[in-house]
């Protein structure tokens, strides 16, 4: 699921998920840290205070 963002029209969300379904992109470098879902208040908080760039909620306990 890609989410995040408003500002983009459709043709540019179609390329991107066509440069990440390929591999083209990396975008480990891009996720500060993973947490569980449980976590999200942590993860938004975090982000509000600028302390990573993406963090990656997963329903699964890591």
């Amino acid at each position: 699921v890609l989410n995040g963002t408003f500002a983009q029209k459709w043709p540019s969300w179609e390329k991107a998920i066509k440069l990440l379904s390929k591999g083209l992109v990396k975008t480990k470098p891009l996720i500060s840290e993973v947490m569980p879902l449980e976590q999200w208040e942590e993860a938004f908080d975090k982000s509000s205070k600028g302390m990573g760039i993406k963090y990656l909620l997963t329903p699964l306990k890591k």
